[in-house]
């Protein structure tokens, strides 16, 4: 991966061509080549967000499924891109996808919280934090990486579905490993 973002910021700040194949989700692979114009991160995962030839319009690629990332040997004008049309905040905050999250964390977890919250996310004098966030899987697991120092309170149907996860988990590990 840091190979892929070394050579996709080298490729944007010298306005060069890169091509490279594209897994889609569905598995189908094309190959493409792209103007670069930004990376952007998005939870824990990397996208490359240029102007494809291919299809002749911008289009936000998965770092983790491009394969055979390669500069080319052409360079390119920067196009001017509309910052309202821009494709990772509107699908990310999606009004239908964004939820009211409390969480209650464990109180030396208070500078963190501070940290990645920001103090206006938190209830006054306590470890409570309330934010707006798109729920999806990374949610569920950003959740689960604060382990038994937090605790959702709202929404009910995120507590639960941290529960189901958490179940599995438990039963993942308490199958029995035969020795060999």
């Amino acid at each position: 991966m840091k190979e892929k973002v070394t050579l996709l910021k080298n490729a944007i700040t010298t306005t060069i061509c890169v091509r490279f194949s594209y897994s889609s989700s569905e598995g189908n692979v094309t190959f493409r080549s792209i103007e670069p114009h930004t990376l952007v991160q998005k939870g824990r995962i990397w996208y490359v967000y240029g102007y494809c030839l291919l299809r002749n319009t911008f289009r936000l690629f998965k770092l983790a499924r491009i394969k055979d990332l390669e500069m080319c040997n052409t360079s390119f004008i920067r196009k001017e891109v509309n910052n309202d049309e821009l494709p990772w905040d509107k699908a990310w905050y999606a009004p239908s996808k964004v939820v009211t999250l409390r969480m209650a964390f464990h109180p030396d977890y208070r500078l963190k919280i501070e940290e990645l919250f920001g103090l206006d996310s938190i209830e006054a004098n306590q470890s409570i934090v309330k934010i707006e966030i798109p729920e999806d899987e990374w949610l569920y697991g950003f959740i689960l990486s604060f382990a038994d120092k937090v605790e959702v309170l709202e929404p009910a149907h995120i507590r639960e579905k941290i529960q189901q996860k958490v179940r599995h988990i438990i039963d993942v590990y308490e199958k029995t490993i035969k020795p060999i």
